[in-house]
């Protein structure tokens, strides 16, 4: 197909797009090659030396002049309330917006070692009544060591809580949460210096911004976790305390809309009294 469309407000960081193809041409003394970066409901494009915008799939030919998105990385403290500890946490996460989970931190005291193994899991659904079932914790986030800060002293103010463990990002899989999904996080290590807070009730919102809710859980008495009964588990029945609230912070990526410039305080130009230019036309080619 080849079509015509006429374009009006084209700059170098915006641009009305069609509903298809590759958008190519000179407008307003700019040189545009436009090329789709993914295609679901929305294709989405990328400006160079500008921002991203999109256009909705479909039959119209109708232009969009659609608000450009960035990236933002966020965070996200559950608590550092303190007050008890074991080997392990489990709680639910909310996602509010699509997000991917890029990192996480512990609150840990480091008073039986100075290094310990640091293991985390995710499973789609809530983590209630799955604490003992392998299978069903599907993604394995984290396994690492850490070892407790060479400049670590006590005190326990949030500054040395905030930074006494945290998961390097590099051994942090990334896990993608879609909007309304509930995710339960298994966090466990191998001593009992994982500190968490005793709770009010299981399910019950701990903190929350636009983007998610973490929700009290459970802390876990025992290590290595899904070997309760098991020769590997102390042939022991694993204990799981509940309500507890984890202590930690989650870090993730999303998306928001482009922050815009300020206004400019200068009184704009007076009007030209010269007839108006014809609007440019952006010719594609399916």
């Amino acid at each position: 197909a080849h079509n015509q469309f006429d374009a009006t407000s084209v700059a170098s960081d915006e641009l009305i797009l069609t509903d298809s193809g590759v958008l190519a041409g000179t407008v307003d003394g700019y040189q545009l090659k436009v090329e789709p970066m993914s295609v679901d409901e929305t294709i989405h494009y990328k400006i160079p030396g500008g921002a991203t915008a999109s256009a909705p799939t479909g039959e119209s030919d109708n232009f969009y002049d659609s608000a450009a998105m960035c990236p933002a990385s966020s965070e996200l403290i559950s608590s550092y309330a303190d007050g008890s500890g074991a080997y392990g946490a489990l709680f639910d996460v909310v996602a509010l917006d699509d997000v991917t989970l890029r990192g996480i931190d512990l609150n840990v005291d480091w008073h039986t070692g100075e290094e310990a193994d640091v293991v985390v899991y995710a499973r789609r659904g809530s983590w209630f009544g799955m604490q003992n079932k392998e299978k069903e914790w599907t993604h394995l986030l984290a396994n690492t060591t850490l070892s407790r800060p060479d400049d670590f002293q006590g005190g326990w103010t949030m500054t040395v809580k905030l930074r006494s463990a945290m998961v390097p990002r590099e051994e942090f899989l990334p896990l993608a949460m879609g909007a309304g999904e509930t995710w339960g996080l298994y966090v466990c290590m191998s001593n009992a210096d994982l500190r968490y807070t005793v709770g009010t009730n299981v399910g019950s919102t701990v903190s929350a911004n636009p983007q998610l809710r973490i929700l009290e859980g459970a802390g876990a008495a025992n290590y290595p976790p899904f070997k309760s009964g098991t020769l590997e588990g102390g042939n022991v029945d694993y204990t799981f305390y509940t309500p507890r609230v984890f202590n930690g912070r989650l870090h993730y990526d999303h998306v928001r809309e482009c922050p815009t410039d300020e206004p400019s305080g200068a009184p704009s130009a007076a009007p030209s009294s010269a007839a108006p230019t014809a609007s440019p036309r952006v010719e594609t080619t399916v």
